[in-house]
């Protein structure tokens, strides 16, 4: 079995997030991404165009960046909790495929972790989460077979 992105579904995720181009919410809280520009993220962060780099992706969900967030004082504090733990889930389904010296059923408890936290969003375009189940389901079916050691992907 062949995957030839593994880390598309970030990458997607990612443009979701930032774009807002669909609407996602959690309950009465809405997924925000002009909190990314008023806590004074990096433009290059949110406004995509390089769709396919993973750098600009953990660049997105890092650290700094959550940090900015939080510590930028806004009163909107629902909203800003939801594209926080959404960077943070993004950055553990990275996580999930990159780490060297993961177990498998860590990897693939990251792995449902973050399908569960990405399928609880309320928007118009539901084809997103079917991708996350796939893609979830193969990762962890896969990550079953003693001859998978990684899920990373290598350029040859």
């Amino acid at each position: 079995m062949a995957l030839v992105d593994n880390k598309h579904n970030n990458k997607n995720a990612r443009g979701q997030v930032v774009t807002g181009t669909s609407p996602s919410s959690i309950g009465s809280f809405v997924l925000d991404p002009w909190h990314l520009k008023m806590a004074g993220v990096a433009q290059e962060l949110y406004r995509i165009e390089d769709w396919a780099s993973d750098t600009v992706v953990l660049r997105l969900c890092s650290p700094l960046t959550v940090t900015k967030l939080i510590n930028a004082g806004f009163d909107d504090v629902g909203n800003l909790s939801v594209l926080v733990v959404t960077l943070m889930f993004i950055r553990l389904r990275n996580y999930s495929v990159n780490a060297s010296d993961l177990n498998w059923k860590d990897r693939c408890m990251y792995q449902w972790c973050s399908l569960l936290w990405f399928t609880s969003f309320h928007t118009p375009c539901r084809y997103e989460s079917t991708f996350y189940g796939m893609d979830t389901a193969i990762k962890c079916y896969s990550l079953t077979n003693a001859k998978t050691i990684t899920l990373q992907y290598y350029d040859a």
